[in-house]
């Protein structure tokens, strides 16, 4: 599943969409804002998979797939992006609660297999699947043995901190790993400093038994991270990627 990745948006495409409704929108970092919409009635869908949004832009209509970051389980559907001057990007930061928007899907396959101890390594907006997957296994109170290595630049640019401090407040089995690599010196950080590398998913690898390990985030980063798990040991079967195009 790409995020970005974009095609011709057909008559058809837009009939077999669904107008749903803007309920919050949040600046979860100085880069990265956030919705959540109503969940249509009857809208089922996957951990992880995405939906196709679709968004009035001054071309006309514009559509991107997004990796929806919110379970199944809760009463609605969560995205979110990082800003840039594309007019889809534009779009989205200028929505605000009661506007409304179509979807269509949904699609993807990233599949969680929740009976397996799970790593999850990623950075930056690459957090929004495993936000799915992480709020299912909470919601659904599995006591499956989960770690997630989230790398950021900076303090104020992890995404959905506060959600994901809750989360591992309720889930005794869920870890986190927060490491930044430009900390800055007005900030107050309790975390790891650097990027993720060697080092530190070799102690990520040294406990995790026969875990999967699922990747998400920008091609680049995910080949070469996948690239250095297989080095340390685990098997190709056992690791899972998601890449997110359209972004460096």
């Amino acid at each position: 599943m790409a995020q970005h990745d974009q095609q011709p948006l057909t008559a058809e495409r837009v009939e077999n969409s669904t107008s749903v409704t803007i309920l919050e929108t949040k600046d979860e970092t100085p880069t990265i804002r956030s919705i959540r919409l109503a969940k249509p009635d009857g809208f089922t869908f996957q951990v992880s998979q995405a939906i196709k949004l679709m968004l009035d832009v001054v071309e006309g209509r514009d559509w991107h797939l997004l990796s929806i970051a919110s379970s199944q389980t809760r009463d609605y559907l969560e995205f979110a992006v990082r800003n840039s001057e594309s007019p889809f990007k534009r779009a989205f930061y200028l929505l605000k609660p009661g506007d409304e928007v179509r979807i269509n899907g949904p699609r993807g396959h990233f599949p969680f297999e929740s009976g397996r101890p799970g790593i999850f390594i990623t950075g930056g907006i690459g957090i929004t699947p495993f936000m799915s997957m992480i709020e299912y296994a909470t919601d659904s109170g599995l006591s499956t043995p989960l770690t997630l290595v989230y790398g950021n630049r900076s303090p104020d640019e992890v995404a959905f901190k506060d959600q994901l401090d809750r989360l591992a407040h309720i889930n005794k089995h869920l870890r986190i790993v927060y490491t930044v690599s430009q900390p800055s010196p007005n900030q107050t950080w309790d975390h790891r400093f650097g990027r993720i590398d060697r080092e530190l998913l070799e102690e990520v690898v040294a406990g995790g038994g026969d875990a999967i390990y699922y990747l998400a985030g920008p091609p680049g980063m995910v080949v070469a991270l996948g690239q250095v798990v297989e080095a340390l040991g685990v098997p190709r079967e056992r690791i899972r990627s998601e890449m997110f195009r359209g972004y460096p």
